[in-house]
């Protein structure tokens, strides 16, 4: 029997051999599933790294009605050029991940976009544009002042000291 959304009234009737003959009413209700996911917590894990960076992206997504079928992260460029559309894992307690190697992408900003599903037959979605940023950095470039320095005669068990200054004119940082 089809239902409507809502509440829905069935007639139950039955007549026996000798023509005596019964019903019984009975209220079904219809819940649809019109809520979708609530999508929150969006990070990347580092926030920031050079090209070659693992960025793992993480997102609570939960559904109180039908459960969550699916979530996946887009990643676009300043430009909004999709990268990357991956699937998100499930975890404990609703939370999601998925991870993103870097390796080959051009220093600048890059928007995470996160999309969930429930589970329901109406599967309802919702996308949080923008919900987090990650950056890849320009990589460290080193500038070493002065470049060479002379120790002249340094005898056996005495020291010579010459100090050196390193800096860090790219991006990323030194470790």
């Amino acid at each position: 029997v089809p239902l409507s959304p809502g509440a829905n009234v069935i007639t139950y009737a039955a007549q026996d051999a000798l023509g005596n003959a019964a019903s019984m009413l009975r209220t079904v209700t219809r819940m649809i599933d019109t809520t979708a996911p609530v999508v929150s917590n969006v990070a990347s894990t580092p926030p920031s790294g050079v090209a070659g960076t693992d960025f793992v992206i993480s997102a609570l997504v939960v559904d109180g009605e039908s459960g969550v079928a699916s979530a996946t992260v887009t990643i676009r460029s300043t430009a909004g050029q999709v990268l990357a559309q991956l699937s998100m894992t499930a975890g404990v307690g609703g939370l999601y991940t998925a991870a993103y190697g870097s390796a080959g992408q051009a220093p600048a900003v890059y928007s995470l976009d996160i999309t969930a599903v429930d589970a329901s037959p109406q599967a309802n979605s919702r996308t949080v544009l923008g919900a987090a940023t990650f950056e890849v950095e320009p990589p460290p470039s080193l500038q070493v002042s002065p470049m060479s320095s002379d120790f002249g005669l340094v005898l056996t068990g005495s020291s010579a000291y010459r100090p050196f200054i390193v800096t860090n004119t790219g991006g990323g940082t030194l470790a």
